[in-house]
């Protein structure tokens, strides 16, 4: 079997199969998966600024709100 390919140091994987295909997983580009998480991170600091939250998202729980 060949090695994997250097392009996947780009993408996370949960490693959950891909809907119903037992081949493939599931893939999350890095770089995305960064900027959408930095969107509601400045979403969330607003949002705690005018007071309608109380705090802001832990990185985790802001990569989990996809």
């Amino acid at each position: 079997m060949a090695p994997p390919s250097v392009i996947w140091q780009l993408f996370y994987t949960d490693n959950k199969h891909y809907l119903n295909d037992k081949s493939h997983k599931n893939a999350f580009c890095k770089g995305c998966v960064k900027h959408w998480t930095d969107r509601l991170l400045s979403s969330d600091s607003s949002a705690v600024a005018t007071g309608e939250l109380d705090t802001v998202r832990s990185d985790e729980e802001l990569k989990q709100t996809g």
